[in-house]
């Protein structure tokens, strides 16, 4: 099994939760906006701040307030190892299953990338969830104590160092939950059908036999009228 097989994700409808009178494409369609990532966290004045990526809508959006059903850095760092994993060899890049391993060495195997979830994970628990941007040491614990770092081996990205951005990109463009793959069917399926039956009737319309022209039967052209002279 290899490739996109193994990336058919459960079945998902943000229908519900698209705001009416929009169509349901953009983040401020939806009652309570996209799920996001948090890429990149900074510490200024005391307080946690972070950039964010959205994720694509079709994949996943907000359900609630505090967006609890949205995944996670380290989930998608999963979907991304378990794609890759099937493209490459000689290689393994393997992590905990719930958090991870923390250790950099324990799971390092050849050259996997590395990358760190505690600004995801701090962000969105402690700031989002909790409003409490103020408790930055437990983020500064798990960005950078070797004890407890939240750090997560990844695959490279088809040679190169695999970044956060290449595993939000990942997740919005290469994983196509089972929504997507039946969306695509349906409409596959809908201009087959309609491709059939309009070559169907150009079919019969060429084959169709034309009617047939008049044409005068026999084959003299005496005038009836006419008297034969003794």
């Amino acid at each position: 099994m290899g490739g996109l097989d193994i990336y058919n994700g459960d079945f998902y409808d943000n229908s519900k939760f698209i705001k009416e009178g929009t169509d349901g494409v953009m983040c401020d369609d939806f009652i309570y906006g996209c799920c996001k990532i948090y890429d990149s966290c900074q510490i200024v004045n005391d307080r946690l701040e972070s950039t964010f990526l959205d994720i694509d809508p079709t994949n996943a959006v907000c359900e609630d307030e505090k967006c609890s059903n949205c995944p996670r850095l380290y989930e998608l760092i999963r979907y991304y190892n378990h794609y890759m994993e099937n493209l490459v060899d000689n290689e393994k890049c393997e992590n905990g299953q719930y958090l991870g391993n923390y250790n950099p060495n324990a799971n390092q195997h050849n050259n996997c990338s590395v990358i760190n979830t505690a600004c995801d994970t701090r962000y969105y628990w402690d700031v989002f969830r909790r409003n409490q941007s103020t408790h930055i040491d437990l983020y500064l614990l798990q960005a950078t104590d070797p004890r407890h770092v939240l750090n997560r081996f990844v695959y490279h990205n088809y040679g190169k160092k695999t970044h956060i951005y290449d595993i939000w990109m990942f997740y919005n463009d290469v994983y196509i939950p089972e929504t997507k793959l039946n969306q695509k069917f349906l409409t596959c399926v809908f201009f087959s059908t309609v491709i059939l039956i309009c070559l169907s009737i150009l079919n019969c319309m060429v084959h169709k036999k034309k009617p047939k022209e008049y044409q005068p039967t026999g084959s003299s052209d005496k005038n009836d009228d006419s008297v034969s002279v003794p």
